[in-house]
């Protein structure tokens, strides 16, 4: 009996043991290029809590976390490719908000910080060096911004259902799968080489910007919530706005649309400085010759020009 009760006793004590493990501390890998310039990135961490920074040469730095951004910076003896790691020194420090802006980031690893909300890593100059980044771990994150960074393809994001604002602008993206992120009200996917553009699930948008790709098709019947729209610098032939009653901007100039949806955003917008439908390039044959004929053309009322093939 007592032999049982003492087993007994120790499973129960190792049962504790791996629970207590299972919070495992937070910590942050990358590698960057460096010069023998100072380097900086900016990091949230508890606040009151201690974590240590190995810059990759030496003994490693300790930090204490504050309620404001904390600026980490280092300057090395010599230019290199240097190995960072980031170590939360208890489990009660958490890691949930990290900005590196222009650090030549060439690999980042993330998935020992599940409490991160905010991941800004932007203005690489190592092209596609983030395309392999792991965020499955990261269900917390709201935000994520990777814009000029040369990427040919995004991160999978379909474990971050609770992403709100995705920048992955001025890359070269030729596809964007957002099938996931239900949560989505801000998306900055312009500038890249996209052919196709699905936003039916994202049924929150608030914001669009998808300008400056090869988008022929435009579908924003389920984005109710959309208030602004600039998808100017394009292929559409037709773009319409029928269900988007919260429309407040639309810059939609340099495509091919009909003059009949460009009379119907000029209608659902009221103020010209909010809209600006511009430069239209149609062939002759698709001129809706039901539109009024005293349909607004002047620079106030943002038709510039209508170019007829």
């Amino acid at each position: 009996m007592e032999e049982k009760n003492y087993k007994s006793w120790v499973l129960l004590l190792a049962f504790i043991a791996l629970s207590f493990n299972l919070v495992a501390q937070d910590v942050i890998t990358f590698r960057w290029s460096a010069d023998t310039n100072e380097k900086s990135f900016h990091i949230w961490a508890t606040d009151g809590e201690s974590f240590t920074i190995d810059w990759g040469e030496g003994s490693p730095e300790t930090k204490t976390g504050e309620i404001n951004l904390l600026t980490l910076s280092h300057t090395y003896g010599t230019a290199g490719t240097y190995d960072v790691t980031i170590t939360a020194s208890t489990v009660d420090c958490r890691f949930t908000y990290l900005l590196m802006d222009g650090c030549d980031v060439v690999s980042l690893n993330v998935s020992g910080a599940p409490a991160l909300t905010h991941i800004e890593c932007c203005n690489n100059n190592s092209p596609n060096s983030l395309s392999s980044l792991n965020l499955s771990s990261n269900t917390a994150l709201e935000s994520l911004l990777l814009h000029n960074n040369g990427l040919s393809s995004l991160p999978n994001i379909s474990a971050n259902t609770s992403l709100k604002v995705l920048w992955c602008n001025n890359n070269q993206l030729s596809s964007l799968n957002l099938s996931a992120n239900t949560a989505l009200t801000d998306l900055h996917c312009h500038g890249n080489l996209l052919n196709t553009l699905n936003v039916s699930t994202n049924t929150a948008l608030v914001r669009l910007w998808c300008s400056d790709n090869n988008l022929t098709d435009l579908n924003v019947n389920a984005n109710v919530a959309l208030e602004y729209l600039y998808c100017y610098d394009n292929e559409l032939d037709s773009l319409k706005l029928d269900f988007n009653t919260a429309l407040k901007q639309l810059y939609c100039y340099r495509n091919h649309l009909q003059l009949s949806d460009l009379y119907a955003g000029h209608l659902k917008i009221s103020a010209s400085v909010n809209k600006h439908l511009g430069t239209q390039t149609l062939a002759a044959r698709t001129v809706n010759t039901g539109v009024p004929v005293t349909l607004p053309r002047s620079a106030s009322d943002c038709f510039s020009e209508i170019s007829l093939a």
